[in-house]
């Protein structure tokens, strides 16, 4: 499970930020709010170097990308046919 660090704030010309790093250093999640545009709060799943790896409207759903991308499923063994 992922440990994530208290967010910090950032700012630009277009947009809002808050940013959640994780406790490896691995992983961001950023809530980025338009100053100018109507698009609302993003959340992005990043994979540090700037590798986006999706993009949602809710933080959970950014957190759990994060999630499944650090340890991602087993393959399912299949049946052997009789």
């Amino acid at each position: 499970m992922i440990e994530w660090k208290r967010a910090r704030r950032d700012e630009t010309d277009l947009a809002h930020r808050r940013i959640w790093q994780s406790r490896c250093g691995r992983y961001e999640v950023v809530e980025s709010v338009g100053k100018f545009t109507d698009m609302g709060t993003m959340y992005y799943a990043i994979l540090l170097p700037c590798t986006i790896i999706s993009r949602h409207r809710f933080r959970n759903p950014a957190e759990n990308a994060c999630e499944r991308h650090a340890n991602p499923p087993k393959p399912r063994k299949r049946r052997k046919k009789k």
